[in-house]
């Protein structure tokens, strides 16, 4: 039925989860993750590799906003806007 490999079904899964995508991909990913688990005997912990993926996505994102002066500039106008 499948042949991806169970990364890249979870690659459909982080990219549901982060940016809002393949919806009903996802779903049917998820489903054949779990029966390959259950029926095939398939080890790969998709759900820690999905959630320690989402987690690397996040933490570069957060460096790239912390390491982004515009970004920086505009927070801080923000911040200037609140206080008076």
């Amino acid at each position: 039925m499948y042949k991806e490999t169970s990364e890249s079904l979870a690659a459909i899964i982080i990219s549901n989860r982060i940016l809002g995508l393949y919806s009903e991909k996802a779903k049917s990913c998820m489903s054949e993750l779990l029966r390959r688990r259950e029926d095939d005997g398939d080890l790969f912990e998709y759900e820690k590799y999905i959630e320690d993926q989402i987690q690397i996505i996040e933490d570069k994102n957060e460096l790239s906003r912390a390491n982004n002066g515009l970004f920086n500039m505009i927070s801080s106008l923000s911040l200037v806007g609140k206080m008076i």
